[in-house]
């Protein structure tokens, strides 16, 4: 998207599919900021996971048995793993939507002048 492309039919091109694939629509709303916003609360929801599992006391007793010791560090790492993953996805798809709605304006402010 933000790639300046050398001619101005192929920057319009992009613009006009990226606004087609950002205004499907599903009733009032656009499908993009659906998965935007659903990919922002799985991400409160992730972060609200990871800080209850580090907010658990330790058990000290725990610790001796190797393989609960394992299957708690374990379960941590996919906690924190998702939210990683669910991060990134909220970041990709806001900065997406940011990214073409800049280009809309260049595009415009090109064909202005």
């Amino acid at each position: 998207m933000t790639i300046p492309f050398p001619g101005l039919m192929l920057n319009r091109g992009i613009v006009k599919f990226g606004d087609f694939v950002f205004n499907i629509r599903i009733g009032t709303l656009s499908v993009f900021s659906v998965i935007t916003f659903i990919s922002f609360v799985v991400l409160v929801a992730q972060t609200y996971d990871l800080q209850k599992r580090y907010s658990l006391p330790s058990d000290p007793h725990l610790e001796v048995h190797y393989s609960a010791d394992l299957q708690k560090k374990a379960s941590r790492w996919r906690s924190e793993r998702n939210w990683w993953i669910s991060a990134l996805t909220f970041t990709i798809y806001w900065m997406l939507l940011r990214f073409h709605a800049m280009k809309k304006k260049l595009l415009k402010a090109q064909h202005e002048d």
